[in-house]
C-alpha cells in the first residue's frame, strides 16, 4: 500500500520537474538569440566611440558599415538634434550654415572638420542610408583640448605688449620732466633786472620772455640809462665827500 503510494507521488512529481527544465531552457535559448541579434545589429555600424584633438586643429569623423552592404548616402547630426551635413553619393554634399566654411574631405563614411572649436565638443549621431540593411545609425564622442604651447604664447605675447606700454609710458614721463627742466634753467639763466634809482625807488625791467625787437631796444636803452645814472650818483657822492674832507681841514 505505501509503495504504491510513493509510485503515485512520483508520478505527479517528474512531470512538473520536466516542464520546469524545459522552460529554462527555452528561456536561455531564447535570450543567446537576443543576444545575438542585437551584438550583430550593434556592429552593422562602427565610430571611434571616444576622440580626442587640440582646440584649432583639423578631426576626421568616420562613420563605417560593418556588414557587407551599399551606402549611398549619410547624415551627420549632433547628437542634440543640430544639423551638421548630408552627402549623397549621386547627389553631392549639403552643410549646414555654422559650418559651411569648415568642413572639408566629405565621403560616405567619413568628414573633415577644420579650425575646431571648443563648443565642438560633444556627440556626433551618423545616420547610413543602406541596401539592403535600410537604415543605420553610430554615435561617437569628440573632445577638445586647449593646447598648453598656444595658450603661453599668446600670455607672453599679452605680457610684452603691456610691457612695452609701460616702457613708453614712463618714456613719456621722463621726457616731460627733462622739458620742464630745461624751462626752469632758462628762466634762471635771465633773470629780471632791478636797479636802484636816484630817488631810492626800485625800477624793475620787464622780462627776457618778451622778445621783440622793440622791446629789446627799449630794455638796452634802459640799461644804459640805468648806467649812466648810477655813475652821475657815484661821482655826486665822491665829489661832496671831497668837499667836506676840504672844508674840515684846517
Amino acid at each position: 500500500m505505501l509503495t504504491s503510494q510513493r509510485r503515485s507521488s512520483m508520478r505527479v512529481i517528474w512531470p512538473d520537474q520536466a516542464l520546469l527544465f524545459q522552460n529554462r531552457i527555452q528561456n536561455i535559448i531564447l535570450l543567446l538569440g537576443l543576444l545575438f541579434i542585437t551584438g550583430s545589429l550593434a556592429t552593422r555600424v562602427t565610430t571611434p566611440r571616444n576622440m580626442t584633438a587640440l582646440t584649432g586643429n583639423p578631426v576626421t569623423l568616420t562613420c563605417d558599415l560593418d556588414v557587407d552592404g551599399e551606402v549611398f548616402q549619410v547624415e551627420w547630426n549632433r547628437c542634440d538634434g543640430r544639423k551638421v551635413l548630408v552627402f549623397h553619393r549621386a547627389h553631392g554634399k549639403s552643410v549646414n550654415t555654422g559650418y559651411r566654411e569648415r568642413i572639408s574631405v566629405v565621403t560616405l563614411n567619413r568628414f573633415t572638420l577644420l579650425e575646431t572649436r571648443a563648443n565642438d565638443s560633444g556627440e556626433y549621431c551618423c545616420e547610413l542610408s543602406t541596401f539592403p540593411h535600410g537604415t543605420l545609425k553610430g554615435k561617437l564622442t569628440l573632445l577638445l583640448q586647449t593646447d598648453m604651447s598656444q595658450v603661453s604664447s599668446s600670455s607672453s605675447l599679452i605680457v610684452s605688449i603691456v610691457s612695452g606700454i609701460l616702457g613708453f609710458a614712463v618714456l613719456g614721463v621722463l621726457f616731460a620732466l627733462l622739458v620742464s627742466c630745461q624751462g626752469r634753467r632758462r628762466r634762471v639763466r635771465h633773470p629780471v633786472h632791478v636797479a636802484v634809482h636816484s630817488r631810492g625807488l626800485p625800477q624793475s625791467h620787464q622780462s627776457f620772455l618778451k622778445t621783440s625787437p622793440l622791446n629789446i631796444r627799449r630794455e638796452g636803452q634802459e640799461e644804459k640809462d640805468v648806467e649812466e645814472e648810477e655813475k652821475a650818483d657815484y661821482f655826486n657822492v665822491l665829489t661832496s665827500k671831497i668837499v667836506n674832507n676840504s672844508s674840515n681841514s684846517p
